[in-house]
């Protein structure tokens, strides 16, 4: 309940400011609130452009969390291996995805794979390198041990490996989250003919600013529920965890 204060004391200051200013840019929340349902609940905007925005997503962010766990296992157990790919991946840890938008389009084209590539590419280096360092954490003691039992490889992947690194791959996961959400939006600026993104440009160049802020209100919603989720996933998941700091 605590935490609802700050929330209704902010659009309440939010409301009256808008209000006393008379801003076309900065609508009260209520008129938002009213478009929003407008367009989101009442009309077709969810079905034109949220859930094709939220496919996209789940796909980009699904296969980042694939490809930077399993690598990040790899590279994890395989110091050697990580050292000889460390270049390439400082490097492309190191490049804003937003800067290869352009690039994405060219190769792939406008519709679907370029925006769920590009998503992917932004979100996968969380996941990445939090497994890399969760699988080295486990420490090759650990791992001796199971050797020294004759435990076989991929027994020692599930029970002592993975969950070792489970901590670490939950962070990375938790910040891949947000920038997967970012780059949704921002792969639907150029290119797009729905999305989220696509509504905020399209409503900035008509000068609807309402549509533009309950496109962005959507996006915040969103945004915490995923988040919110994510979070109640952790904590069943890493339940040991979190008794074992306690």
């Amino acid at each position: 309940m605590s935490l609802l204060v700050p929330v209704v004391v902010l659009v309440g200051a939010w409301e009256a400011l808008s209000r006393a200013a008379g801003s076309l840019f900065f609508p009260p929340p209520s008129e938002v609130a009213v478009e929003v349902v407008a367009v989101y609940v009442t009309g077709t905007g969810i079905v034109d452009h949220v859930i094709p925005g939220l496919l996209r997503f789940a796909a980009g962010w699904g296969l980042s969390i694939g490809i930077g766990v399993g690598l990040g296992i790899v590279f994890g157990l395989r110091p050697v291996v990580r050292d000889l790919f460390a270049p390439v991946l400082e490097f492309g840890r190191a490049v804003p995805p937003p800067l290869v938008l352009g690039v994405f389009l060219i190769v792939f084209g406008t519709g679907s794979l370029p925006k769920i590539l590009l998503i992917a590419f932004g979100a996968l280096w969380p996941v990445l390198f939090n497994t890399i360092d969760g699988v080295s954490a486990v420490g090759e003691d650990r791992r001796d041990i199971g050797r020294v039992f004759a435990i076989p490889r991929w027994r020692r992947l599930q029970k002592m490996v993975l969950p070792g690194a489970a901590p670490f791959v939950f962070a990375g996961v938790r910040i891949s989250l947000s920038i997967a959400l970012i780059m949704m939006v921002l792969t639907e600026f150029i290119g797009a003919t729905n999305g989220l993104g696509f509504q905020l440009v399209r409503a900035w160049r008509s000068f609807a600013y309402l549509d533009m802020w309950a496109a962005l209100v959507i996006v915040g919603l969103l945004g915490l529920g995923f988040n919110s989720a994510l979070l109640a996933i952790e904590r069943r998941v890493l339940a040991w965890h979190h008794v074992t700091d306690a």
